[in-house]
């Protein structure tokens, strides 16, 4: 995550966002904070970028401008927003090809590490889960994990779920979690996480 632009860094940095909380949010409430986000947006909107551009305007959340969300977008067509929650800053990317990612400024890695587990070990009937090797690599302060959402009849292709998190306290952003379509067999996943997890 370290390969962030600086315009990212500015943008999560600046006061776009509302004034912290006079009590910061706990690792535990900002994670599952993380958690909801992902779930409410990359989950829910995978196959609909207009439902994702509807949810954030029901929010009051307009794209943000192109030269910015490329920050997030890393050189490929698609849109981008910030959000602001319990004084946490947010962010959420959707390409058009269809990886949706959420990124946090600051974020305890241990604690969304668990949960992300919890959230994506065990997937829907009749898709099976399972861990897989990371398209993001890990190093001693950046931690990657990923797991894939198959059908039975389709064991190399289907939903990966990826989450990278630094303990690095210098980094523009502690935490990224994505989502996307993904055939294994055709090395899709290795290219399925932004440049910036890897």
């Amino acid at each position: 995550m370290r390969h962030l632009s600086w315009a990212l860094a500015g943008l999560l940095l600046s006061p776009l966002a509302a004034a912290q909380p006079a009590q910061p949010a706990s690792p535990a409430t900002q994670a599952d904070t993380f958690n909801q986000l992902f779930g409410t947006t990359c989950m829910t909107h995978l196959n609909s970028v207009d439902g994702l551009t509807a949810w954030m305007a029901a929010r009051n959340l307009a794209p943000l401008d192109d030269t910015v969300a490329q920050s997030f977008l890393h050189g490929t067509p698609g849109r981008a927003w910030a959000i602001t929650l319990d004084g946490d800053q947010y962010a959420v990317s959707r390409t058009d090809a269809g990886l949706c990612a959420v990124y946090a400024r600051r974020m305890d890695g241990e604690q969304l590490q668990s949960r992300f587990a919890a959230l994506v070990s065990k997937a829907p009937a009749p898709m099976t889960a399972r861990q897989t090797p990371s398209p993001a690599s890990s190093t001693a302060t950046r931690r990657s994990v990923s797991y894939l959402w198959s059908w039975p009849d389709e064991a190399t292709s289907g939903l990966l779920f990826t989450l990278t998190t630094s303990s690095d306290p210098d980094a523009p952003l502690q935490a990224m979690m994505s989502l996307a379509r993904t055939r294994l067999d055709d090395d899709v996943a290795a290219k399925a996480a932004p440049p910036s997890a890897r």
